[in-house]
């Protein structure tokens, strides 16, 4: 393999790296913004089924912690 050769494919070689890592960081940068954008709707619509069912009673009287303070 030639020196001109090796040099041609390290460059493709770079220029997909460069855009794996584009395309990875602009994937990331969407869902979070989406998610950022969403949550107040999410807890708005979460709250008014609530409030509409008048029911709020998940996990109630459980202690999740993984230490016991009784024997």
């Amino acid at each position: 393999m030639t020196a001109r050769w090796r040099n041609h494919l390290f460059t493709i070689f770079r220029a997909r790296n460069a855009q794996v890592l584009t395309v990875m960081v602009t994937n990331w940068a969407m869902k979070v913004g989406w998610e950022a954008l969403l949550t107040p709707v999410t807890y708005l619509a979460v709250n008014g089924l609530k409030r509409r069912e008048g029911l709020d009673v998940y996990d109630s009287g459980t202690d999740f912690t993984p230490f016991r303070t009784r024997l």
